[in-house]
């Protein structure tokens, strides 16, 4: 019983006109302008025949605009969000090309947009917070423009922190809440042993700052 053989690799490429599209080793088509062809791969089988296929049509579309979706982006704490990036092409036609863009984002301490693995990833970058902006390019084209915002740590822009602490580690520290996720964040613990679970804003240790 026969049995299916992958053959992408070693077959040779003929038939289409190079001026519209041409075909490397392992199928990669390569267009060069707006138009249609046809091509067809051929080899040697055992007896020193030649095998051809039937014609495949190569269509070269032209890229004309490019739309980012969501446009409105809010992350917080170690969240990212899925951008979608969607291609019209000439012909009417559109498709998912959020993987072959790059990408300018305005200010990437705020934000950074990370390409391929699936699509394009947006999380925050190394301050603490702010907003930004950024767009997809392809082929010349330019996206619509995706706000962002993002929250990178709990203290300033999420919750009010107070340090009295002295500088020199005595004294107090005061956030407001959520202190707990704060203190988490920056390596705090229950260090007098209590904590409060139930108060009318929120959770909070009870400290004993040492």
């Amino acid at each position: 019983m026969g049995g299916a053989t992958d053959l992408t690799d070693v077959v040779d490429w003929s038939g289409q006109d190079t001026a519209i599209a041409a075909v490397g080793s392992g199928g990669l088509v390569i267009g060069s302008s707006l138009g249609s062809t046809t091509t067809q791969a051929s080899t040697t089988n055992s007896i020193g025949g030649t095998i051809t296929s039937e014609p495949s049509t190569i269509d070269v579309k032209t890229l004309v605009s490019i739309t980012v979706s969501p446009s409105d982006v809010s992350i917080g704490i170690g969240e990212s969000q899925q951008l979608t990036v969607t291609g019209y092409f000439s012909y009417s036609t559109e498709g998912d090309i959020s993987e072959v863009v790059t990408w300018n984002v305005t200010d990437p301490n705020i934000a950074v947009i990370s390409e391929g693995a699936g699509g394009s990833l947006v999380s925050g970058g190394t301050a603490a917070y702010g907003a930004t902006t950024a767009v997809a390019m392809s082929q010349g084209i330019t996206s619509n423009t995706v706000n962002i915002s993002a929250i990178n740590t709990l203290a300033g822009p999420a919750i009010d922190v107070l340090d009295v602490t002295n500088g020199d580690g005595t004294g107090k520290l005061y956030v407001n809440s959520p202190s707990v996720a704060y203190l988490d964040s920056i390596g705090g613990s229950d260090s007098s042993g209590v904590f409060a679970e139930t108060t009318p804003v929120g959770d909070f240790y009870v400290y004993t700052w040492e």
